[in-house]
């Protein structure tokens, strides 16, 4: 319970954040909920909170650059099943309390694959050709200008390359997977039109409080549910003015929540979010870079992840723009700011949180590989099909591949 008259917390991120959230849903200015003594109850956490701050806190998480200065950052956690905001903390001498960037590739999981798995566009396991293109004149390139050749999604989503992220928005349709991530509370401006925002190149940005939030429905079986500060508030005799009613819109199948999750697990297990990897539980991660173009240097950094109970990112960031501030190359959504998650996560659970549940519309069935990787098509493996080209992969039921490989029938080989 928070009291708008007390000094408690009076100047921290999260308190601010509150008092918007209350003019809002009250329709009053603060000065008149103050007068009024309401209680506003919130989701804050205190243990939470205290490993966040620790985390941003800790100088070894921060890297000098060549100016001799430090990002500013930003740290929130939401808990995965109400979205409830549970902490929030930063670190910079502006307001962080509602800004916007560019949230680089940690916008991906909503804005390209998953609407790309859910009209069955996509399998996890899909091959796509990852090579120099151009769209009237927009011509994307991967960290490091390098062309990968055939890669699988799950290389695409756990190594961050941008070409395949691309080409999936092109095929779909721009509009498609805007659609799709706005039913996740992302909001794009009149200018986000272009291929562009497929790697979060939008023109406004959004906050990170909406980009923590559309992560919300891969751990809550397609549920989105709107991120809130506020439980309650009442009047000081306890009538009840508002309750948060945690509505949850199923924005996606339970297999496609599940199927990304999947994907950014290999994130975390041989990707860009490596270092959370010897984590003792369940964790999904996607890390976000965006780099200042022509030179080493970037302007902001993400991670996120979740476990069953709990989504936490970290931004590090130049808020100004001016140039003394940039990040370093070596500053990354990989590097620096992911290890301010795994420290969270390390710290934050005296019981470690539920394994990721595959649900009954998911199943595992066995292609084959070698098909895969010749002819760059998903077909089952049939009988003939030598164990050593048979590898097992997750579907959507209602999109699993039918047809069985039958280059192995009736050949006379000793295999």
């Amino acid at each position: 319970e928070l009291n708008l008259n007390s000094e408690t917390m009076s100047n921290t991120i999260y308190m601010e954040n509150v008092k918007n959230e209350a003019e809002e849903i009250l329709k009053m200015p603060l000065q008149q909920i103050a007068l009024k003594n309401y209680k506003i109850y919130t989701y804050f956490d205190q243990q939470k909170q205290k490993c966040l701050e620790d985390s941003l806190n800790n100088k070894d998480y921060y890297d000098i650059n060549s100016y001799g200065n430090v990002a500013d950052s930003l740290g929130i956690i939401l808990d995965s099943t109400t979205a409830g905001v549970s902490a929030m903390y930063g670190k910079s001498k502006y307001n962080l309390t509602n800004f916007k960037r560019q949230p680089g590739s940690a916008i991906k999981p909503i804005l390209v694959y998953a609407p790309a798995l859910d009209c069955g566009e996509i399998y996890n396991c899909s091959q796509i050709l990852d090579e120099e293109v151009d769209y009237n004149g927009y011509s994307p390139n991967n960290v490091g200008n390098e062309f990968h050749g055939y890669v699988s999604i799950r290389e695409s989503v756990a190594k961050s390359l941008n070409i395949p992220a691309v080409k999936i928005m092109d095929y779909i349709g721009i509009e498609k997977c805007k659609s799709f991530a706005q039913n996740s509370g992302i909001k794009f401006s009149e200018y986000d039109n272009g291929l562009a925002i497929a790697l979060g190149g939008f023109n406004e940005g959004i906050t990170m409080k909406e980009l923590v939030n559309s992560y919300v429905p891969f751990v809550n079986d397609g549920n989105f549910t709107q991120a809130k500060f506020i439980k309650k508030i009442t009047t000081s005799d306890n009538k009840v003015l508002y309750e948060n009613p945690c509505t949850k819109t199923q924005i996606m199948g339970d297999d496609t929540a599940y199927l990304m999750t999947d994907l950014l697990v290999d994130g975390v297990k041989k990707g860009t979010s490596s270092r959370l990897k010897n984590l003792p539980f369940d964790v999904a991660g996607k890390t976000g870079t965006v780099a200042i173009k022509g030179t080493n240097l970037n302007s902001d950094v993400y991670s996120i992840a979740y476990t069953t109970s709990d989504i936490v990112g970290v931004w590090l960031g130049n808020y100004t723009f001016e140039k003394e501030n940039n990040l370093e190359g070596r500053n990354n959504g990989g590097t620096f700011c992911t290890s301010m998650v795994k420290d969270v996560m390390q710290n934050m659970y005296t019981i470690p949180p539920k394994d990721f549940k595959m649900p009954e519309s998911v199943v595992s069935l066995k292609i084959d590989e070698k098909n895969m990787n010749e002819n760059h098509t998903i077909l089952l493996a049939g009988e003939d099909c030598p164990e050593r080209y048979t590898v097992s992969e997750i579907f959507a039921k209602r999109f699993a591949p039918t047809e069985y490989s039958d280059i192995y029938t009736n050949i006379n080989v000793d295999f």
